[in-house]
């Protein structure tokens, strides 16, 4: 099977309104109707999807990645520019 390796951007991509990020490990099997997905251990994963937590506590993925340390990657750097985004918003206030 080959996986497709993807970053989207959510319609509400304000870095302001991301409250943190979390890193899954997934695994997909295709069916005659469709690609099912599904949380697995990192042992058996296909790869790792980083979703970003809405202020709503609602969650997006952003990315489906081949390797835990790219996603780990992202997921950091979407933090640092949370936080980046927070600390403006301080300051222009």
């Amino acid at each position: 099977m080959s996986i497709q390796y993807w970053i989207a951007t959510p319609a509400n991509a304000d870095f302001e309104s991301f409250y943190s990020t979390e890193v899954k490990p997934m695994r997909c099997q295709r069916t005659d109707d469709a690609r099912v997905c599904w949380r697995c251990t990192d042992p058996e994963a296909q790869f790792w999807s980083v979703y970003v937590q809405n202020e709503d506590r609602t969650m997006d993925c952003v990315a489906d990645l081949p390797s835990r340390e790219a996603a780990l990657s992202l997921a950091h750097a979407i933090e640092v520019s949370i936080l980046a985004a927070r600390d403006a918003q301080k300051e222009a206030a």
